[in-house]
């Protein structure tokens, strides 16, 4: 799978991703990147919280856009973009039981291990 990115100039800066971050969520870059960027993608919604608050008292045409932007759904069912926070917060929750039960596993003892203890 290859993200379709468009560069930007510097001082357009990024959106919530940065191009690796974006490369990892789709699955381009390691299993453990890809947890790490969900984690830090997280911690850059709660800010966005934050950011509307100020939209809406202080720029709501701004907030109005914003909304449009993310509310946006797609009609085609061969998109996978990922409309709604339950379905991030579903797969986020779905990858760390997996990363938690890969390091949970104990290591299988061989027989001939056993026999040398």
């Amino acid at each position: 799978m290859s993200v379709d990115i468009q560069s930007t100039s510097m001082t357009e800066g990024r959106g919530l991703l940065t191009e690796t971050e974006r490369e990892a969520i789709a699955g381009e870059r390691s299993d453990s990147y890809r947890y790490k960027t969900r984690t830090y993608l997280r911690n850059r919604l709660e800010k966005v919280e934050r950011d509307i608050d100020v939209l809406e008292e202080h720029a709501p045409e701004l907030l109005e856009e914003l909304r449009d932007t993310v509310c946006e759904t797609s009609t085609d069912p061969g998109d996978h973009v990922s409309t709604t926070a339950v379905d991030s917060v579903t797969q986020d929750n779905a990858d760390r039981d997996r990363v938690k039960q890969s390091t949970q596993e104990p290591t299988k003892t061989r027989e001939s291990d056993k026999n040398n203890e």
